[in-house]
């Protein structure tokens, strides 16, 4: 019995864990009327990540929204949503990136 209460007091604090690391950077934000490229070079000027992809992949669709302390990654899902655009976040040790 104490070794199975031991066993999931340590499942338990490794999903606790795991989900702590998985939470992605807090951001608040707000655009109106922003081309993507403009959307993404303020969240680079927010963040420590860098962004990588060639300009002619972003149309020139005009977005507007309003964060605040969102998780990065819900914002850059809304910000490539009705877009053929996906996104890779890369935490290694040459810094953080994200790859379109």
């Amino acid at each position: 019995m104490k070794k199975n209460i031991l066993l999931i007091f340590l499942l338990l604090s490794s999903l606790f864990v795991l989900s702590q690391n998985q939470e992605g950077e807090k951001i608040t934000i707000h655009f109106k009327n922003e081309n993507r490229i403009t959307i993404i070079e303020r969240l680079e000027e927010l963040t420590n990540y860098r962004f990588y992809f060639l300009e002619s992949w972003l149309n020139d669709a005009l977005l507007s929204g309003s964060y605040k302390n969102t998780d990065l990654n819900i914002i850059l899902d809304d910000i490539f949503k009705n877009s053929i655009l996906n996104y890779y976040i890369s935490k290694d040790n040459q810094g953080k990136r994200i790859i379109n």
